[in-house]
């Protein structure tokens, strides 16, 4: 799992978890359903960050790319082998 993708689930699962424990105890009064309206959705989006799996493998594909960089290419040889 990268880094950044667990500080940004980590955060964003904290912040909706905070804003949902307050809207619950302010009550469910006027301006508390912004709280709600935040809470829910950070909270979620926070979750599904953490568990997204396609990251890890696209750090792993461009991982690999990077290091056949510096392979010479079957052209490459064939190049070389001709001349």
């Amino acid at each position: 799992m990268n880094t950044g993708q667990l500080i940004s689930g980590l955060v964003l699962t904290i912040i909706g978890a905070i804003l949902l424990v307050l809207g619950i105890v302010h009550g469910f009064g006027g301006g508390n359903f912004m709280l709600w309206i935040y809470g829910i959705p950070s909270l979620i989006l926070g979750i599904a960050i953490l568990f997204y799996k396609n990251e890890d493998k696209i750090e792993q594909i461009k991982s690999r790319i990077e290091r056949n960089k510096n392979r010479p290419s079957v052209v490459d040889l064939r190049r070389q082998k001709n001349d």
